[in-house]
C-alpha cells in the first residue's frame, strides 16, 4: 500500500510537507523502529495537491518530487480543503 504522511501549513505561504513511503502492513504509520519490517521510503514520486478531486495530476496543481529520503515539500497551495495524492513510478507497482 502506497502512503503519504504529512502536515499542512494554513498560513501564507501555505504548504504541504511530508514523507512518501510504502506502508507494508497497512497500519497508516511509517514503521522505521525495527520492531516491524521497515516501510521503505519512495524517491522520485510525484506528490500533488488535487484541486479538482479527480485523483489525477493536472497542470495547474502544485506538486513536488520526493527526494532520496521520501521527503516532499509543496509550496503555494491555494486556500481550501484538498486531498494530496502521489503518482507511483512503475518500479513501485
Amino acid at each position: 500500500q502506497y502512503a503519504l504522511r504529512g502536515t499542512f501549513n494554513a498560513t501564507p505561504p501555505r504548504s504541504v510537507v511530508g514523507t512518501l513511503y510504502t506502508d507494508l502492513n497497512g497500519d497508516g504509520t511509517i514503521d522505521r523502529d525495527g520492531t516491524l519490517p521497515d516501510d521503505p521510503v519512495r524517491a522520485g514520486g510525484r506528490v500533488f495537491v488535487d484541486y479538482d478531486n479527480d485523483q489525477l495530476f493536472d497542470a495547474d496543481e502544485p506538486f513536488a518530487l520526493s527526494d532520496a529520503n521520501g521527503a516532499y515539500f509543496i509550496q503555494d497551495v491555494k486556500v481550501g480543503t484538498y486531498k494530496v495524492f502521489a503518482d507511483a513510478p512503475d518500479a513501485y507497482l
